[in-house]
């Protein structure tokens, strides 16, 4: 997939588990993503810092996003499906 379609996600909130994930889209919208993860941290209604599209660390055009978890799907194996809606931009 084309590097514009990588985003980074971390939980919002300090009493979260804390991760961090590179991911790839597996769809978008305006104002959505959806993707596949074999991290069990996300949950529907985590709020996220969502940096879209990601290329690298130090980029200085990425974009920084409030955004939340709306929906995760249980997929075969270890996966899972995890749609997020993208709120604002910060």
């Amino acid at each position: 997939q084309s590097l514009r379609n990588r985003f980074r996600t971390r939980p919002k909130d300090a009493y979260e588990n804390d991760f961090e994930e590179i991911a790839t889209s597996t769809n978008v919208s305006k104002r959505g993503i959806y993707f596949h993860t074999e991290l069990q941290s996300y949950r529907v209604a985590l709020r996220l810092f969502v940096t879209y599209p990601f290329t690298t660390l130090n980029d200085p055009m990425k974009m920084e996003w409030i955004a939340e978890v709306v929906r995760v799907d249980q997929l075969s194996g270890n996966k899972r499906g995890v749609a997020i809606h993208l709120h604002s931009r910060i």
